[in-house]
């Protein structure tokens, strides 16, 4: 069985949920620490304005300590309407945007100061539009374990009984591969291949953006699709 671990991240790009549609369980890394300065996936994501990728971010108090991302709060509630006034004026033409804006704009409106609650409900959101299985999802607080870096992987594989670990692009350079293999835990490669299709609003495609921009300009099915592809 494969396991695939990643923090609860701010309206993903597609890559992100190919990492849940390959893996058999899908560790939502909640109990993480909040990093002290600048923004991250958590609190930010790209969209596609004035035919550039550019970033949306929701503000977040820094408390002195150390905090968790699942005790983070949101610093002020002006993002809401931020979010939403970039959608409308970016994708409001955009083919599928009236169909699925709605839900959206429920989300984004109905959120609490928890971000990491927020980041949840929508990821959870998606999920079930897309027909996924929403069983493979464990948050990582459930689980107890207290180790850190490559060992809190590793450890996280076997808690939850799985045998392989599912490796994002981004792993390297801090992740200890050599670690894995004398814990008897397998690598596997995620290799995700970004999938073009057609978007609007833009010269040359733009890639990397929010499963936001594929869902407006493709809709569901075709969305999906795109999630189970990019595979090398």
């Amino acid at each position: 069985m494969i396991l695939a671990a990643h923090q609860p991240n701010f309206f993903p790009w597609l890559g992100y949920f190919n990492k849940i549609h390959r893996s058999d369980v899908f560790v939502l890394l909640d109990d993480v620490q909040m990093v002290k300065t600048g923004s991250t996936w958590f609190n930010r994501t790209y969209l596609l304005i004035n035919k550039e990728a550019r970033f949306i971010t929701v503000p977040v108090a820094r408390p002195s300590g150390t905090v968790s991302i699942k005790d983070s709060l949101v610093l002020d509630f002006k993002w809401k309407k931020r979010v939403l006034s970039s959608l409308e004026s970016s994708y409001g033409r955009h083919p599928y945007f009236k169909n699925y804006i709605p839900d959206i704009s429920l989300l984004v409106e109905n959120s609490s100061e928890s971000l990491c609650s927020f980041n949840l409900n929508a990821i959870y959101h998606f999920i079930d539009l897309f027909e996924m299985d929403k069983s493979k999802l464990v948050l990582s607080s459930t689980l107890n374990v207290q180790s850190s870096s490559t060992r809190r992987l590793i450890d996280l594989t076997k808690a939850t009984g799985c045998d392989s670990y599912l490796e994002g692009g981004g792993a390297t350079g801090y992740q200890e591969d050599s670690l894995f293999q004398a814990e008897g835990v397998s690598l596997v490669k995620q290799n995700f291949v970004h999938p073009k299709y057609p978007q609007k609003g833009s010269d040359q495609f733009v890639m990397g953006l929010s499963v936001l921009d594929a869902l407006f300009n493709c809709g569901i099915d075709e969305t999906k699709k795109l999630i189970m592809a990019g595979v090398l």
